[in-house]
C-alpha cells in the first residue's frame, strides 16, 4: 500500500479545459463487445418463442445471441446511439426482436405498454460501454478531451441542468443551480 501512495500521480490529460482540435469520426469507435455472452445465455437458458428481457442491450450483442436460441428478445437502452447499433445489428431477426429507448428501471412501463404480462428470462449488463468511453463527444472519456456531459441520454435532461450549465460547473466549481 506504501508503495502505491509513493508513486507520482499520472494525468491522463495535459489540459482538462482544451478541446481536441477534431473530434474523432464516430465510425472509428467499435461498439461494446460483451464478454461471456456464451455463458451468461446458457445461465439464462431462453426457450424457443419465449421473450427475453435485454434491459440494457447496448450495440446488441447478448440480445443477438438470446435470438439465436430461438428465443423472442425486447431491448431497452436509454443511449440512443446504443438503440440505433442494435437496430442495425439485429435487423436481420425481423419482428422477432424489439426495440425500445428506455432505461432499464422502466421496464416495468414497457412491458405494459406492450401489454406483456409475462417474459421468459432477463439480462442487465450494467455499465459503460467502450465506445461511449472512447469517444470524447460522449462525455465520458479519460482519454481524449472533450466536453464534461456524462448522461447516457444527452438529449434528455435527467440532471437537472443542460450542456452550458455543465460546462460552467466544469470550468467554476463555486457554480450553484440556483444561479
Amino acid at each position: 500500500m506504501n508503495a502505491l501512495l509513493s508513486q507520482r500521480p499520472i494525468w491522463l490529460a495535459t489540459d482538462p479545459l482544451m478541446f481536441e482540435e477534431e473530434a474523432q469520426d464516430r465510425e472509428e469507435f467499435i461498439y461494446h463487445r460483451p464478454v461471456l455472452v456464451r455463458e451468461a445465455i446458457e445461465l439464462l437458458a431462453p426457450r424457443p418463442a419465449a421473450l427475453v428481457l435485454d434491459a440494457t442491450c447496448g450495440g446488441g450483442g447478448h440480445s443477438e445471441g438470446i435470438l439465436k436460441t430461438g428465443a423472442d428478445v425486447l431491448a431497452l437502452d436509454q443511449d440512443p446511439d446504443a438503440i440505433a447499433e442494435a437496430t442495425s445489428r439485429l435487423s436481420e431477426f425481423g419482428n422477432r426482436v424489439t426495440l425500445r429507448k428506455a432505461n432499464f428501471r422502466h421496464a416495468d412501463h414497457v412491458l405494459d405498454e406492450l401489454k406483456v404480462g409475462k417474459i421468459g428470462g432477463a439480462i442487465l449488463d450494467l455499465g459503460v460501454s467502450s465506445r461511449q468511453l472512447e469517444n470524447a463527444e460522449r462525455g465520458f472519456s479519460l482519454m481524449r478531451n472533450g466536453p464534461l456531459d456524462m448522461r447516457m441520454d444527452r438529449l434528455r435532461e435527467n440532471c437537472g441542468c443542460n450542456h452550458q450549465q455543465l460546462q460552467r460547473r466544469r470550468i467554476d466549481p463555486t457554480f450553484s443551480r440556483s444561479r
